[in-house]
């Protein structure tokens, strides 16, 4: 299968086809700041219901560079 390469016309043309996607360029929106807000909220959530969580981004972010 052959994989295409998208031109700027394709991101144009799908920028068009879905005015309603909120990010229609797929610009990054993972960013770390937005990763740890998610990450503590999902210790919330799992806490608030009695359920057992491994926080993966804190210990992570424990380990010196």
């Amino acid at each position: 299968m052959k994989k295409r390469l998208h031109s700027d016309n394709d991101k144009r043309y799908n920028l068009y086809r879905n005015p309603c996607v909120s990010n229609p360029l797929n610009e990054l929106e993972r960013t770390n700041n937005v990763v740890g807000a998610y990450s503590k909220a999902c210790v919330v959530v799992a806490k608030e219901c009695g359920v057992s969580v491994i926080d993966i981004w804190t210990k992570m972010h424990q380990v010196p560079d």
